[in-house]
């Protein structure tokens, strides 16, 4: 014989509330590492540009010519998002805040403390910001002046 399970309709939805909480939590945390990977993978691209660039000539024009090679090159690739502008803002990006210019973000975030930690250094020497901010947050602060 079957035994029927009883279940009583309070038990069944706080199970259903701690399960939905439990996902929505996980699904912040990964948001939050996505933006915090996008942020440094573009703090690094930002410095291999740069570094690339100085190797050039006359800079100007030898930079413009670079991004726009690189831009071809890694929509290719890798797809939309890489555009002459985008690559502009990510050279931007590194040059504003490799220089210790982080007013405005949170000096310790444990989050990205660990993922600072974990994550791979272009060049072992170069200290490097603390990012709290999603990228669109640094597109913004970088167009403050004062």
């Amino acid at each position: 014989m079957r035994k029927d399970i009883s279940t009583n309709d309070k038990d069944i939805n706080d199970l259903f509330l701690k399960v939905v909480d439990l996902v929505t939590q996980a699904r912040e945390r990964v948001a939050t590492a996505v933006n915090i990977a996008e942020v440094y993978t573009k703090f690094h691209i930002g410095q291999y540009i740069v570094e690339y660039e100085q190797k050039g000539e006359t800079r100007a024009e030898y930079g413009k010519a670079v991004l726009k090679e690189l831009s071809k090159r890694l929509t290719d690739r890798l797809g939309d998002g890489w555009s002459y502008s985008t690559l502009k803002n990510i050279r931007q990006f590194y040059i504003v805040f490799s220089k210790g210019l982080t007013s405005g973000c949170p000096k310790s975030n444990q989050k990205a403390n660990q993922w600072l930690a974990d994550y791979p250094k272009a060049e072992e020497h170069i200290s490097e910001p603390t990012f709290a901010l999603s990228w669109s947050h640094y597109l913004i602060l970088m167009r403050v002046e004062n």
